[in-house]
């Protein structure tokens, strides 16, 4: 996650700034009631890889380390939506078992029905 700083540029039009320095944390603990994560208490992060990120606006989904690790945030006139993800390995498996499984069928879900 070297480039997170490059990633500010698009991000800042969302309300969203990454900041420097890694969550360490192999986990994030889910918060909420949003369909996004329900049934989940805790999401899979890649260790000393998610880049810790504030918001103006949004919906906290899940913490790491007291750092935001997954929010949502609206955007536009038309009911858009952004899912911020401070690691986008939460979106994959390195091996085994797929631990977010029920977090991506939330994700599909979701975007199926909005």
């Amino acid at each position: 996650n070297e480039d997170w700083s490059d990633a500010n540029a698009l991000a800042a039009r969302f309300g969203i700034t990454y900041r420097s320095g890694a969550l360490s944390s192999t986990q994030a603990q889910t918060q909420g009631e949003n369909p996004l994560v329900k049934g989940t208490e805790a999401l899979d992060l890649a260790e000393a890889n998610g880049v810790p990120f504030s918001l103006t606006e949004g919906q906290m989904l899940a913490q790491a380390d007291g750092e935001l690790a997954v929010a949502l945030v609206d955007y536009g006139q038309g009911g858009g939506q952004v899912l911020v993800l401070a690691d986008v390995g939460m979106l994959g498996v390195a091996e085994g078992e797929p631990t977010n499984l029920p977090f991506w069928l939330n994700l599909a879900r979701y975007v199926q029905s909005h």
